[in-house]
């Protein structure tokens, strides 16, 4: 889908001018802080932009070098230094999540409360992207804690945060207008980028963001920044695939709205906002963002291609020159990627996927091994390492049995016999499901054994090969069902897979520890002749001579 305010594609290159419109249009409030420097004509500008607000029906002109930066004096444009601060620096406490309170008055459960960023109405996709562009601009710079994570991950600095929307620039004979701008003010230094949204289903076009980089680089901007529903493959490649040499002088930086989504979540309920009004505002977006018609889809589709290449692997007629198998490959990475940022945003701690290093850089030869892993025997494999958990959790998707299979390994006690090693896994595992799988290694590769936890409520006798055997290493793993279809909640691939891991954590992972090494011990006698001596000393302060 393209707006009519881009209709015209033909570039000329040339000098970027501001577009002024005939009349000015609707003001629309802008949330600022109280010690914000207000928005004015800057002297020091080239190019002498006029502040004109916008209202969402009406194409305006938002200033982009009007900005005044902090401490510069408008008449002198000399930077005036505040003194600098006397005294003993002291560490910021962490901010503690503020709860959003629930709305307690209501006359019945038919009451529905009022929202700040409204669904009601939404129309096409021009709209839906222009709606969601302002609902998540306006929240950047008014939630400051929000504002600054999400413009760290785009490669921007801490400081004043200022967005606008529908910026109109000249390029040549061509008017453009992107869907938004965001300006960071620091240190006397201003990071700039453009914003080019796209929701539902719309893709990215390389042709319109070649035009975004081009003013850019001609107006000095930092970066170009796209957010769609596309979601980037692991190694960090571009859903629009724009050639690297075009990306010297800008940076061209992509986030989802699942990406979004979730670091919203995360701020709201793990680091937390430290004014109550910004974390209900904060709770809005996320709200509006969750919604279907908000047009912010999380990964839910596995493409195309999913029905006839499972048919082929199932039939044994699957072969690497498949033209769907690459789709089928991306699309794996990028559910992979949406289970590690759905599950930090749950979980409060990093969880990411872990490739290995002669992967990591090379997206072909990654491809490549995954392509021939399906091949071979139709499964789609990946790890991922949730921070804090005793290991990089294994996810192993078998599209020939319908079943996927969730494991980790765990590294055994390094003292103490066979039993006692196994006791030690055993009791962390009480309250887990009786499928789990535990498999036992050796030094010795014949004493290997595997057995069901049901199996081993009562005596830890059938995982042990050996009574002096030494034991390295565990495995366990669970199977859970897989969904076949492509889409969907019920019964499709995603949400199975989603739900395996989730159970799997829950269940196994997240209620065990890594064995640690005991202090060491002092000697008996030591031990005992200084009890020894403090029971002299305290008879002595007792009874004194």
């Amino acid at each position: 889908h393209e707006s009519p305010r881009r209709a015209s594609d033909a570039t000329t290159p040339g000098l970027i001018d501001e577009v002024t419109p005939a009349a000015p249009a609707q003001t629309t409030g802008v949330v600022t802080e109280p010690d914000q420097t207000p928005m004015a004509e800057d002297d020091e500008s080239a190019d002498g932009y006029a502040a004109v607000a916008q209202a969402p029906p009406t194409v305006a002109v938002v200033p982009i070098d009007a900005v005044i930066e902090p401490g510069v004096d408008q008449n002198t444009t000399k930077t005036q230094r505040p003194a600098a601060a006397r005294g003993v620096r002291t560490r910021k406490a962490p901010t503690k999540p503020v709860p959003v309170a629930a709305l307690t008055l209501a006359g019945g459960p038919s009451w529905s409360a009022a929202r700040l960023f409204s669904i009601y109405g939404v129309g096409g996709y021009d709209e839906q992207e222009k709606r969601a562009t302002s609902a998540l601009l306006s929240t950047v710079m008014a939630v400051k804690e929000f504002g600054r994570a999400l413009i760290s991950r785009l490669g921007g600095p801490a400081g004043t945060i200022e967005t606008y929307q529908e910026v109109s620039f000249k390029l040549g004979e061509r008017t453009v207008i992107p869907d938004g701008v965001i300006r960071v003010s620091r240190a006397g230094k201003l990071w700039t980028a453009l914003l080019e949204t796209k929701t539902g289903t719309n893709a990215l076009k390389p042709e319109q963001l070649e035009t975004y980089l081009e003013i850019a680089r001609l107006r000095g901007f930092d970066a170009v920044v796209t957010l769609s529903n596309e979601i980037s493959l692991l190694g960090g490649e571009h859903p629009a695939g724009l050639d690297r040499r075009k990306l010297k002088k800008v940076a061209l930086q992509h986030i989802s709205w699942s990406e979004v989504l979730h670091e919203a979540q995360m701020q709201l309920s793990h680091r937390g906002v430290e004014d109550r009004l910004q974390a209900w505002l904060l709770s809005e977006l996320i709200r509006y963002l969750e919604h279907p018609k908000s047009g912010a889809a999380g990964f839910e589709d596995m493409g195309a291609g999913w029905v006839p290449i499972r048919e082929a692997i199932r039939a044994g007629t699957l072969r690497p020159s498949d033209r769907k198998i690459n789709e089928i490959i991306q699309s794996w990475d990028k559910l992979v990627r949406h289970t590690g940022m759905r599950l930090t945003s749950q979980l409060g701690v990093l969880v990411q996927p872990v490739v290995s290093r002669a992967l990591a850089n090379d997206a072909t030869a990654r491809i490549n091994a995954s392509i021939a892993g399906l091949v071979a025997d139709g499964t789609l494999q990946a790890v991922i390492r949730i921070q804090q958990a005793i290991g990089p959790i294994d996810i192993i998707a078998d599209l020939r049995t319908s079943h996927v299979r969730i494991g980790l390994n765990i590294d055994a006690p390094r003292e103490g016999g066979a039993s006692r090693r196994v006791n030690w896994l055993l009791r962390q595992l009480k309250d887990a499901p009786d499928a789990l799988s535990i498999e036992v290694f050796s030094s010795r590769k014949d004493q290997t054994t595997c057995e069901l936890l049901k199996d081993l409520r009562e005596t830890n006798l059938p995982l042990l090969p050996d009574a002096s055997a030494d034991i390295r290493s565990f495995r366990l793993s669970q199977t859970f069902p897989l969904g076949p279809k492509r889409n969907g909640v019920k019964g499709a691939f995603i949400p199975s897979v989603n739900a395996g891991v989730d159970a799997f954590y829950g269940q196994v992972v997240q209620a065990l520890r890594p064995w640690t090494k005991p202090a060491a011990k002092l000697p008996a006698e030591v031990s005992e002749g200084a009890a020894e001596t403090i029971e002299a000393l305290d008879e002595e302060a007792n009874h004194p001579e």
